[in-house]
């Protein structure tokens, strides 16, 4: 029995990114304004608790996240 039941789990699990395909497929594309600055940065505005919009450095190859003293102390943090 503990068998049966494994083996349903597992079937489960492996079907689970077909099932998600569907999902993501359905789901609408969304556009971000951005602006590129002189030192080929991305910059993005954005908005934290409904304060800002603040302007963000976009790296998805950085190790850590900045983010500077004023806009930080505006937002409590």
């Amino acid at each position: 029995m503990l068998f049966i039941r494994n083996a349903w789990i597992a079937i489960f699990i492996a079907l689970l990114p077909i099932l998600s395909i569907d999902a993501a497929d359905k789901a609408l594309p969304i556009e971000i304004p951005f602006r590129v600055t002189k030192s080929s940065h991305l910059v993005v505005r954005a908005k934290i608790n409904n304060k800002g919009p603040f302007n963000f450095i976009l790296d998805t190859g950085a190790p850590v996240t900045f983010f500077a003293a004023e806009p930080g102390k505006s937002l409590g943090l």
